[in-house]
């Protein structure tokens, strides 16, 4: 056990040796979310219970007001609210409605009555389709009514007595007791009602029973038959305003008195050996209130455990978030600059809420978007809504965010997170933008509904989140160069803007290389057709493409895509014409590098080649001395580090295949295939895709994507050992 302890001990002491700063970014993130579960810190007076004996003599220390008891103040605030009419509406268009609806269903039971064509059942199945809620037995007795008109124009009658004073909701306010008065506004006048004056969707109900009796005083199946015909026409006009009617009621409650009467400072309050009578209990809770708000602090214990929770709490949701780095993502883990951004990124958003929270705001508003918007064009769109969904668990134990917040924001962040990288033109961003905002708001809106009920106040909530999840990406864009100076890292917009053929260097490619620059081209767009197809990044593989042969701009013409006319690898030995064509990857990281091309777009260029051989000048080396081995010949690499650099170079010796047997290129797709895929093996065999992230499974894809794009390019005839060079080693 004791060896146990100690290898543990010996890990995690290494651990924090090794990632000090993370450890430390992490507190720092965790207690900015921690601040608004302040301590506060005040003394506890003791209260005794009713029929205690006093221990002493209580003597007010100082002047202060003596609440109700709250059975007290209850009664008052329910007589209050009773007081206050509830405020009903005459809507007129609701029995206009109904009494139109009559007219049309009615019309058509007479209709399907008085049909031929129609058996009796079908008759039947018509009319229980008009009212459901009639029995077959009802039906029948209405289609063998020879009255059925005169009966209709009863039950019409009935209905405007009905709906000509009006009635409402047997339960005016759910949930809440009867009123005892009604306010009735119609056409433009308000009159107070008592409630027993005011029909409501059961009385009028008897209203209806008493005027067919009076019709049909001998047939009083006929009475019940109209009262279930009309109970469908039967919806309350008399519409209660239950926003005006609470806003006026708190208004009410408002003003009520919570003082029963004053004690003055040096007032005996009880005495030594005294009984505490109720009287006496509350003056003492009403002191203890007096000087805990003098002291601006509540119960010490509850406030430390509130905090400890708080602050637990919010280092678990740091520790689930470190592990996930940690194993799943150890390169971005162990880059401490882009750990940083990133968890910086995180504490503006946290200081940002604090900020909001003083000048009023809700946390509907925090701009939680910031984080996987930069996250997620930095580096991956998993560690993005990762990073996301660490915020809002932070910014709901910090702040005591509701349900409806954090559930809206996590839909949000999946939308931004995956959807932002992968747009393709910085003129688009608008779309995820968009997505996310509807959703967003549509989530506020439904949610709101359905938790707390209906209220003016969604309106509001869905106008900040609304605001929040357009600024805050924009907010993103904004702050992300300065990120990517921080970090290290390319965005994926800057390698956008690398990717316009009107950069710069592509022009002096153009210009100077015009061969070089079409293969680069296709090198590109079909690299970014394949990272789309394979998960990895299109715009990155776009850009390597695009600047992977840089390097050729320094001797152009001895690259025969270049040539015009006699090619001066004639008049070189084989040794001088290898290190003159494998010179082009360091050229090109130099060139980059006074160009400022990102990090990213440098590794390509220096990898696309790996380690590989140029077969071709090493056979002629070996026919003049066949001592010379491979080795001599093989580009000094590295061999590809990222899927996007294995990418570069299968496209990049596709391409080339292709071009060169363009006359002669085999005519189906699975010969080509077939071609194709035997170049692949050759550098698979060799090694060059060890130290790629790249699978078996993904190579195989690729194969299949850029064969369809690359098949119809048409180049020109190009010689021999140009072919032989590029089918084994691609430019």
């Amino acid at each position: 056990m004791a060896k146990l302890y100690n290898k543990i001990k010996s890990r995690y002491r290494d651990f924090l040796a090794q990632n000090t700063w993370q450890v430390i970014i992490l507190i720092v993130l965790a207690l900015v979310f921690s601040l608004p579960s302040v301590i506060s810190y005040a003394r506890k007076l003791p209260i005794p219970k009713v029929g205690e004996i006093a221990q002493d003599d209580v003597i007010a220390p100082v002047d202060f007001k003596v609440e109700k008891p709250e059975s007290i103040y209850n009664e008052e605030k329910r007589a209050v609210i009773r007081s206050i009419p509830v405020i009903v509406e005459y809507q007129p268009r609701i029995s206009d409605s109904m009494m139109t609806r009559f007219d049309s269903l009615w019309t058509e039971l007479v209709k399907i009555s008085q049909s031929a064509e129609l058996s009796t059942q079908k008759k039947i199945k018509a009319v229980s389709d008009i009212f459901p809620n009639m029995s077959e037995d009802e039906i029948e007795q209405l289609l063998i009514m020879k009255d059925l008109r005169d009966f209709g124009r009863i039950l019409k009658a009935s209905l405007r007595i009905a709906y000509g004073d009006g009635f409402v909701n047997s339960e005016p306010i759910p949930g809440e007791e009867n009123p005892e008065l009604f306010k009735v506004k119609k056409g433009g006048e308000e009159n107070i009602y008592s409630y027993s004056v005011i029909l409501n969707d059961s009385t009028v109900k008897i209203i209806l029973k008493n005027y067919l009796d009076r019709q049909y005083q001998k047939l009083p199946e006929r009475v019940q038959l109209g009262l279930n015909v009309l109970e469908n026409f039967l919806e309350p006009n008399l519409v209660v305003n239950i926003q005006e009617t609470r806003q006026r009621r708190e208004k009410a409650v408002s003003q009520i008195s919570r003082v029963q009467y004053n004690v003055s400072k040096g007032e005996k309050i009880i005495g030594k050996h005294e009984k505490i009578d109720q009287e006496a209990h509350q003056k003492l809770v009403s002191l203890y209130k007096t000087l805990q708000g003098q002291n601006k602090a509540s119960d010490i214990i509850t406030r430390i455990l509130a905090t400890l929770g708080t602050l637990g709490l919010a280092f678990l949701v740091i520790i689930l978030f470190a592990m996930f780095m940690f194993m799943w993502y150890r390169d971005y883990w162990n880059d401490l600059r882009f750990f940083a951004t990133m968890m910086v990124s995180a504490i503006i958003v946290g200081v940002i809420a604090h900020i909001l929270r003083t000048v009023g705001l809700t946390n509907y508003a925090i701009p939680i978007l910031l984080v996987p918007v930069i996250v997620a064009s930095l580096s991956d769109d998993w560690l993005a809504f990762a990073s996301a969904l660490t915020v809002i668990l932070l910014v709901g134990i910090g702040f005591r965010t509701n349900s409806i917040v954090i559930i809206s924001y996590i839909i949000v962040s999946a939308i931004v997170s995956f959807r932002a990288r992968r747009v393709q033109m910085r003129n688009l961003f608008y779309r995820p933008v968009t997505y996310s905002t509807l959703a967003g708001v549509f989530s506020v809106a439904v949610l709101g509904v359905l938790v707390t009920g209906y209220s003016t106040e969604i309106f509001r909530y869905c106008a900040e989140f609304g605001v929040s999840t357009v600024v805050s990406p924009f907010l993103a864009l904004l702050l992300l160069p300065v990120a990517e100076k921080i970090s290290g890292r390319v965005s994926a917009f800057s390698l956008m803007d690398l990717a316009d053929l009107s950069s710069i260097i592509l022009r002096k490619l153009a210009v100077e290389a015009p061969g070089t620059f079409n293969h680069s081209v296709l090198v590109g767009n079909t690299a970014a057709a394949a990272a789309e197809a394979i998960g990895a990044n299109p715009i990155l593989a776009r850009a390597g493409g695009y600047y992977h042969d840089i390097g050729k701009l320094v001797h152009p013409q001895y690259f025969e895509e270049n040539q015009t006319g006699r090619n001066p690898h004639d008049s070189l030995s084989p040794f001088e014409s290898f290190r003159m064509i494998t010179s082009h990857t360091k050229e090109g990281v130099e060139i980059g590098k006074s160009h400022k091309l990102p990090k990213d777009v440098l590794n390509i260029i220096e990898q696309h080649h790996g380690t590989s051989v140029t077969e071709y000048f090493y056979l002629k080396a070996k026919d003049i001395n066949p001592t010379v081995t491979a080795n001599e010949f093989r580009y000094p690499g590295p061999k590809p580090q990222t899927v996007e650099s294995a990418l570069i170079m299968i496209c990049d010796i596709v391409e080339a295949a292709l071009r060169s047997q363009r006359d002669s290129l085999p005519e189906t797709e699975k010969e080509i295939k077939a071609m194709v895929t035997d170049l692949v093996i050759e550098k698979i065999e060799d090694g060059q895709f060890d130290s790629a992230p790249i699978s078996f499974a993904d190579i195989k894809i690729t194969i299949d994507t850029i064969i369809p794009i690359l098949r119809g390019v048409h180049h020109s005839r190009v010689s021999r050992e140009y072919r032989q060079e590029y089918n084994l080693t691609g430019e």
